[in-house]
């Protein structure tokens, strides 16, 4: 499959997830406490003028979980595009018994731009009140933060590692930490602490 074609399998793929969540349309819009004419929040990004499309959050009008992950890939389809997305569909799917359009899932840092550690911190900062109201209109029961960029803008700390294995409460939100979707695709041996996580996560739903 050529890079073209990738790109309009991905993009096919989050068209009919955001179908099954009943838009008919793609909608602008603006999160709440925002109005149409305040400067957009790229205005002091540090990837301001690359010339890169940022990517919303998708999902359902209110989600049980919500998934946040670091960044969009250069070309990409949306969150459920790639060998990425696939696992991240699997974990949705088959191992939390959810339908995809039953949750939500947000980038961190809204465009796929930018390389260097600074500018990804810079980026995800100026991205963090987009993602915080996004994340209250959803209004969630568990927030799962998938890597390091999603850690930092919810937490302060980008260590996985240390952040994992727990329910963190933050912003008023319960909030687990775990790996990404692109960390368990290269080290699979992570995935069996990522579904302990995950699992944490599942157990406090129940309660």
């Amino acid at each position: 499959m050529s890079a073209y074609d990738a790109i309009i399998s991905g993009l096919k793929s989050n068209l009919e997830y955001l179908s099954a969540c009943g838009l008919r349309e793609i909608p602008v819009l603006h999160s709440a406490g925002r109005k149409a004419e305040d400067p957009s929040p790229c205005e002091g990004c540090a990837l301001k003028g690359e010339a890169v499309e940022p990517f919303p959050c998708v999902g359902a009008g209110r989600s049980e979980v919500v998934f946040v992950l670091g960044r969009p890939d250069v070309g990409s389809g949306g969150p459920f595009s790639g060998e990425d997305g696939a696992l991240l569909e699997k974990i949705i799917t088959d191992g939390m018994k959810y339908k995809k359009e039953d949750v939500a899932v947000c980038y961190a840092m809204r465009c796929a731009s930018g390389e260097d550690e600074k500018t990804i911190v810079q980026a995800a900062s100026s991205c963090a009140g987009l993602l915080m109201e996004d994340i209250r209109r959803l209004r969630p029961k568990a927030v799962i933060a998938m890597g390091p960029i999603a850690a930092l803008s919810l937490t302060g700390s980008s260590d996985v590692k240390d952040l994992r294995a727990r329910l963190i409460e933050k912003h008023g939100l319960k909030l687990i930490v775990t790996y990404g979707p692109d960390v368990l695709v290269k080290r699979p041996e992570f995935k069996k602490d990522a579904w302990a996580d995950i699992q944490i996560v599942l157990q406090d739903l129940k309660k």
